[in-house]
């Protein structure tokens, strides 16, 4: 898992954005499936499929390790913050969720209300199948170099 983490380390040094940006649905969506439509004839077909049940897991996962069970709601998963608590959708759960654990490679600070929240709430299960990610983030890359080579994310 060190290694997965250095490879998300990587990305986001190549894209920017944040970490919780390149889990997000949209990201998953706009960019990961897109790259993937291309890929020629039922390959294309075959991974984008595969790509989406694995993002679904990774949602279940995620959202089954919630505790207390009584924080998964029909909109999402209750975090708790200053002001009562937060409704996340369970990808935006998901994403904030890999953020924060990716985040504690440096250690814990509790002292962050919400790293504490979205730590606390979790019984600490990693995804299964979570490395599989950086082989779509591969495919892409390469849909689309331009996201590296162009550096849009620098400053001039």
């Amino acid at each position: 898992m060190a290694d997965f983490w250095q490879l998300v380390d990587l990305y986001i040094g190549l894209q920017g954005g944040g970490i919780h940006r390149l889990f997000s649905k949209k990201y998953w969506n706009d960019t990961v499936l897109a790259a993937l439509r291309t890929l020629p004839g039922s390959l294309a077909t075959l991974l984008t499929d595969h790509a989406r049940t694995l993002y679904q897991e990774w949602i279940d996962q995620t959202r089954d390790g919630v505790a207390p069970p009584s924080r998964v709601r029909a909109a999402g998963v209750a975090v708790p913050n200053s002001n009562g608590e937060r409704i996340l959708s369970p990808a935006a759960f998901l994403a904030e969720h890999l953020e924060e654990r990716r985040n504690t490679l440096h250690g814990y600070d509790l002292t962050k209300p919400g790293q504490a929240a979205l730590l606390a709430i979790h019984n600490g299960s990693l995804l299964q199948r979570l490395p599989e990610w950086g082989r779509f983030m591969l495919i892409a890359l390469l849909a689309e170099p331009s996201r590296l080579i162009e550096r849009r994310f620098l400053p001039t």
